[in-house]
């Protein structure tokens, strides 16, 4: 486990913050099941020593020395491994949260939430596109996205006058936006150190990489093109060939 560990993680092997991070985020949820390094064979604990002062290198240089960015603080993510596993999460918050009005980027996704949440009870009219969302709607409700949109500064317009932080956003590794950033060779090593699919990953740091890997999408449009899904629209303007999650049943 700690030699596999020790390659997946290598520096410069995950080509992106994004994976950087989960990597790091889960690589310490593995620590929290770790033996007694006691228990360990010196050469195995030797490289596992290594191995974690080699990555808080990498962190710390991943991230570097920053000025304050307000930005950041305006989104508050939670990843999970599956698409299911998400909304099944959105299902539960629109259940315990009933003032929750969820926003989709892509008609694609909010179709897919409306059926959802009607075959579970609920009204399909809590969930919107973002496109029709106005600030009046907000003065009961609390925004919930349910995808990321792949411009950072799209969303940044959306919300500049809702004067609210921490708005939540709920992603999933096999999203086309992640899979771009390497997130599918992510989730076997995630599923291998026991993180189950109802749990989230909640980190600035995961935030923040999310933000940089938008930012480098960004750098590579000139010219937006739109689409009607999030796989429609890396294809469209990446030249990305994702296809999208499947629902669970």
């Amino acid at each position: 486990m700690i030699i596999l560990s020790y390659f997946l993680l290598k520096p410069g092997k995950t080509a992106t913050g994004i994976c950087q991070i989960l990597t790091y985020l889960v690589w310490k949820k593995f620590l929290q099941f770790q033996i007694s390094l006691n228990e360990i064979p010196f050469g195995i604990k030797s490289l596992f020593i290594n191995l974690h002062l080699q990555f808080t290198g990498m962190l710390f240089n991943l991230f570097g020395n920053k000025e304050e960015d307000t930005t950041e603080r305006i989104f508050s993510d939670r990843v999970y491994i599956a698409t299911n596993a998400k909304m099944n999460a959105c299902l539960q918050l629109a259940k315990e949260q009933p003032n929750s009005l969820f926003i989709a980027w892509f008609s694609d996704t909010a179709k897919k939430y409306k059926d959802y949440f009607i075959q579970n009870g609920l009204e399909e009219t809590i969930i919107t596109e973002a496109r029709f969302i106005h600030t009046a709607q907000l003065q009961n409700h609390t925004p919930v996205f349910v995808e990321h949109y792949p411009l950072h500064s799209k969303e940044l317009a959306l919300v500049e006058n809702w004067q609210l932080k921490n708005i939540i956003v709920y992603s999933a590794m096999d999203e086309p936006l992640f899979k771009h950033f390497g997130s599918d060779k992510m989730i076997p090593l995630i599923k291998l150190l026991g993180m189950k699919e109802n749990e989230s990953i909640e980190h600035s740091y995961v935030t923040q990489s999310i933000t940089r890997g938008q930012q480098k999408i960004a750098d590579k449009v000139s010219i937006e093109q739109t689409a009607n899904s999030q796989a429609d629209w890396m294809e469209r303007n990446l030249g990305d060939p994702l296809s999208p999650p499947q629902q669970g049943t």
